[in-house]
């Protein structure tokens, strides 16, 4: 596993041991016939166009979509100086910090009032030879103003020199956040593989030196040699006029001077030439890890063979992955992850193998990897095993109509950014059809065993052994790591075995009775249809056709950890992975898994702390499978008591990690300062767990899932609400339940006489968290978009003041959660701090506490409104948040017409009602809790 931070850009270079395996993999892929060149079909509805001074601009037309606007400029880390290590991203970061038409931050105000947030839709990143800008617009309104700024940004910075002094605490804010002292594994395996390359010495963030000696003369030589129009390019799509824009581009940017560029490094590095086994020291509390990583070609794609190449490779990653999850199923092994999956680092890739889990498994675990590999090795994957990893593939040719069509401008936009980075080709439609086409008639299981097979017994791969830093005190780490390695390459060296293919479940039978519907109505003004079922179900359906071909389905009632009592919450800490362990229908899990695979199916149960149920999507093809499905997880789950006690042990080992890591100890104390020892929000102990029985487990099930308790369904699809009601007769009108209302235990809040400070951290930083808990649930439509509102004023503040003004951390946090069942709401700040700054930082969240005592403005909450009613109409094109935001205003019981008209509801939200919701929420009936995580050896 990764970090995020890999980039792929262009390159050429190509290790022999990538020449190896790429051409290893193209015995069938460059035989194909049926395709007459092998370039990639580029996707005409982007429209291309330069100015004289060499600028690029690109234009998609997509109606109905918001607009997003992008300006990249080639440049990043790479083309720094030693002395100006960290210069193109701090120059990100002023391009918000005064212009020449927008001085200080007016441009983040600016373009709040328009409807946009700061971080979802004006942010910016740097890599190593990429600056891009984003702004995400409701439409076409303001892009005059957008274009503006990003013209300033080319060549009118004003990089004014307290600015520069003010935004270095931000940089060094986000060092701290994105740079801990304990290094999660990704990060060292990142540092790892880039070592002695160009890379390694070009830090896109720089150093903490480097940025707090940063010279405001020596940023601004960089920022005018490489922001030139000749080294940038504008991307903008969605619904514009396009005639307008061009407009608008050639008045803005034709006076944007271009100067020669001069040489620039790229971005390119070679994969690794030796393989030393490694150990890597994890953060305290962390599972214990093995990785394989083996070099596996070129990053990008410049031909279709290219592409076929990375259908192919991610094919077989699949395999290795399904491969192992099913076996570590079989063999009732304790693991938290398995994962075979491809890595991108700048121009060239890798495949890695990892698995996670309990130090004490360590040999058990790696035994059963090396067995495992040994027999993928040397016989390979079976047809049915390749003909399941291939059902995605064939639901994706078959649907590539109504998936393009749901591509959002967002998507559009960031597949071609991807595209100029890398210096690919962004593909049309018909291309990537006929490719995807001639993949999967040629695929073949020989080639592709032949493929495993070379991987699997390179010698030219790295293995890594990973263990969390209180295990790692206790050994001799040399020793430690040459036995393992000993160890696991001998066990790997021996013969494998040929496996017993698995038969097949093709279909489900139900053979309950149908149920019946008792009343069917269609509410037109909300674009509803609502059911009444004879067994209490209320079913909902938002037809949607951005829903094209798929189905969205959630069933669900109000209630949960408060519904059971507190010798069964153990149990239902457990029963999620216990049941993703167990199966369903008479099938055990492997075969669900299998047959949910090609079904194009996903099912998964819902355990919250308010609610419980079941999530389930599939595409209209298989309503049968699906709804049959539903019927039997919600009248019929069964534990697998063959899994259980693996399933609790692991369980039981990941949390004793969790509860001795500085997070873990740093939550459970702040949950029992606020809440009380067992009562709401607490993580069960080790013991507690290990106590839980199979039993248990069943009653779990019993009491949440069959107990008659106003269970609804909503579905998100755009089908014929007559086919609908078919279903709902034959799968969900007929679920039987147990009479018999559950009743919720009750909780209230501890009394908070001080503040908490917990000495756990192992990080040169403090956590800052400052809590308000009152017990006052949200009751109405109009009381949850005044907190909305109120969240999005209070966070506009908070970078304003404490990030912006302060310069305390990069990314102040605010949460807010609120829970009918408790009858508790809570409001919450989190910041990660320098310890030299703890007073400062209590000050300045005191102020701004006190102010917002004082009320909020006029102007503010208009702002507010605005990028409320922006957000919606955005997740309107998202159909999983549809769905999600359906279901609760359903389970909150909230008013439907606030759900399809928000309008309505907040336009006459005044700011009188935030003020008051304010006080609500932070005033005298509320509790407040400061706490702090510090460093064990502070003195506080």
């Amino acid at each position: 596993m990764f970090p995020l931070i890999f980039h792929v850009y262009q390159g050429t270079f190509m290790s022999k041991y990538s020449i190896f395996f790429l051409l290893a993999s193209l015995l069938f892929l460059t035989a194909c016939d049926g395709v007459s060149t092998d370039e990639i079909t580029i996707d005409n509805n982007w429209k291309h166009h330069s100015l004289p001074n060499g600028m690029k601009y690109h234009f998609y037309y997509k109606k109905n979509e918001p607009v997003e606007i992008r300006l990249l400029v080639h440049t990043g880390s790479i083309q720094e100086t030693e002395k100006q290590s960290g210069y193109a991203h701090f120059l990100e970061h002023m391009a918000f910090n005064g212009s020449k038409h927008y001085k200080g931050n007016a441009i983040v105000s600016e373009l709040e009032k328009t409807g946009l947030e700061f971080g979802p839709d004006m942010n910016a990143f740097t890599t190593y030879d990429l600056t891009s800008y984003k702004l995400s617009l409701p439409d076409d309104a303001h892009m005059d103003k957008a274009l503006t700024w990003f013209r300033d940004i080319g060549d009118g910075l004003s990089l004014d020199k307290a600015q520069i002094e003010a935004e270095k605490g931000v940089v060094l804010g986000e060092m701290r956040v994105s740079r801990p002292k304990e290094e999660p594994f990704g990060e060292q395996m990142y540092h790892f593989v880039i070592k002695d390359t160009i890379l390694d010495k070009h830090d896109v963030l720089g150093s903490e030196k480097s940025i707090k000696q940063l010279d405001p003369e020596q940023l601004t030589k960089f920022y005018r040699k490489w922001y030139i129009p000749n080294n940038s390019e504008l991307l903008i799509t969605g619904d514009f006029d396009l005639s307008r824009a061009d407009k608008l581009v050639t008045t803005k940017f034709s006076d944007w001077k271009s100067r020669p560029i001069d040489h620039r490094n790229l971005s390119e590095i070679s994969h690794l030439q030796h393989f030393p086994a490694k150990m890597f020291v994890l953060p305290q509390g962390s599972p214990s890890l093995i990785s394989l990583t083996f070099p596996a070609g070129v990053s990008y794609y410049k031909t279709l063979t290219d592409q076929r190449q990375g259908m192919q490779n991610t094919l077989i990653n699949n395999l290795i992955t399904n491969r192992l999850q099913n076996r570590a199923i079989e063999k009732k092994i304790e693991y938290s992850r398995i994962d075979a999956d491809t890595i991108n680092i700048e121009n060239i890739q890798y495949n890695y193998i990892d698995i996670d889990f309990s130090e004490k498994k360590r040999s058990e675990i790696q035994h059963f990897l090396a067995t495992e590999l040994a027999n993928l090795r040397d016989y390979g994957v079976s047809q049915t095993e390749l003909d399941t990893a291939l059902a995605p593939y064939r639901s994706k040719l078959k649907n590539i109509d109504a998936q393009w069509k749901k591509k959002t401008s967002q998507e559009i936009i960031e597949d071609q950014e991807y595209a100029l980075a890398t210096n690919e080709a962004y593909q049309s439609k018909n291309s990537y059809r006929e490719n995807l086409n001639l993949f999967l008639k040629k695929v073949d299981i020989k080639h592709l065993n032949q493929r495993l097979h070379q991987q699997l017994s390179s010698q030219q791969h790295l293995n890594v052994f990973a263990l969390p830093a209180e295990k790692a005190k206790k050994i001799d780490r040399a020793t430690w790591l040459k036995n393992n390695n000993k160890e696991f390459v001998f066990t790997m060296a021996q013969s494998g075995q040929q496996l017993k293919d698995k038969k097949i479940v093709d279909s489900l039978v139900t053979l309950e009775a149908p149920g019946k519907i008792v009343t069917a109505n269609e509410d037109k003004k909300n674009h509803l249809y609502r059911w009444k079922l004879e067994n209490g179900i209320e079913v909902w359906l938002k037809r949607e056709p951005k829903a094209a071909n798929n189905m969205y389905l959630s069933y669900f009632a109000q209630g949960s950890e408060l519904l059971l009592p507190k010798d069964l919450i153990p149990a239902m800490e457990m029963s999620y992975d216990a049941f993703m362990r167990s199966g369903l229908c008479g099938l055990n899990a492997i075969q669900l898994n299998d047959f949910l695979t090609r079904n194009d199916t996903t099912l998964y149960p819902q355990l919250g702390y308010d609610q419980r149920g079941l999530y389930l999507t599939t595409i209209q093809k298989h309503l049968d499978t699906a709804f049959s499905l539903l019927h039997q997880a919600a009248i019929n789950a069964k534990l697998d008591r063959t899994q259980f006690n693996a399933v609790k042990s692991n369980l039981a080992k990941e949390r004793e990690a969790y509860l001795n890591s500085p997070a873990g100890q740093f939550r459970a104390e702040v949950n029992t300062a606020i809440y009380g020892k067992n009562t709401l929000y607490q993580l069960s102990s080790t013991q507690a767990l290990q106590d839980v029985t199979a039993d248990q487990i069943d009653k779990v099930y019993q009491l949440l899932f069959r107990h008659k308790d106003d269970f609804k369904l909503v579905i998100v699809a755009d089908i014929d609400p007559k086919v609908i009601a078919s279903y709902l007769k034959r799968y969900v009108a007929n679920i039987s339940y147990i009479s018999g209302k559950l009743s919720p235990r009750t909780v209230s809040l501890k009394q908070i006489h001080e503040k908490l400070v917990v000495q756990k951290s192992n990080e040169d930083s403090t956590v800052y968290f400052t809590d308000f808990s009152s017990e006052h649930p949200l009751q109405t439509s109009k009381e949850l978009f005044s907190i909305t509102l109120l969240k999005k004023i209070v966070d506009t503040r908070m970078t304003a003041q404490l990030r912006e003004k302060e310069g305390l951390d990069y990314s102040p946090y605010l949460g807010f959660g609120s829970s009918k069942a408790s009858g508790i709401t809570s409001l919450f700040f989190s910041l990660t701090i320098n310890p030299d700054d703890k007073n400062k930082a209590e000050k300045a969240v005191n102020t701004l506490i006190s102010d917002l005592n004082n009320g909020i403005t006029s102007e503010e909450l208009a702002t507010a409104k605005t990028q409320l009613l922006t957000e919606i109409k955005r997740e309107q094109h998202d159909v999983s948040k549809q769905l999600s935001l359906l279901t609760s205003y359903i389970s909150e019981g909230y008013d439907i017409n606030a759900y399809a008209h928000p309008q309505n509801i907040i336009d006459q939200i005044t700011t009188k009602d935030v003020n008051q919701t304010w006080k609500t929420l932070t005033g005298r009936n509320s509790q407040r809790l400061n706490a702090f995580l510090v460093h064990k050896s502070s003195d506080k």
